[in-house]
């Protein structure tokens, strides 16, 4: 009877031992898949957090790795493109400036109209 309640407890045990890691794993899992998916979304705002050294959290920390170089690539981009539109800008000012002197020029150095 004794060996009986010790086999039903083993499996009782190994159940929910078992319950508690595969959900612990699909949840690891689940938040891998949704970051991952975030990031082909183009959204790297989603934050990472990790813990243990399991193969689940080694995956949560190359994703962050990942997130925090696409980070730095996005924001080396902007940079470039602010830089380009500023100068784009500057530039377009002093064709305005210098076509605006020309007619001022041109309309004093003009010989006034004849009338006849």
């Amino acid at each position: 009877m004794v060996s009986i309640a010790v086999i039903v407890l083993g499996i009782g045990f190994a159940v929910v031992f078992g319950w508690m890691l595969v959900t612990g794993i699909s949840r690891a899992l689940g938040e891998a898949i949704d970051t991952a998916s975030a990031v082909a979304e183009g959204d790297l705002t989603r934050s990472i957090t990790t813990s243990g050294s399991d193969e689940v959290a080694q995956l949560l920390k190359a994703l962050a790795h990942m997130q925090d170089g696409l980070r730095r690539v996005v924001g080396t981009v902007r940079q470039g493109l602010r830089a380009q539109l500023l100068a784009r800008r500057r530039g377009q000012a002093r064709v305005r400036r210098k076509a605006s002197g020309r007619r001022r020029r041109f309309r004093a150095t003009a010989p006034a109209p004849r009338h006849g």
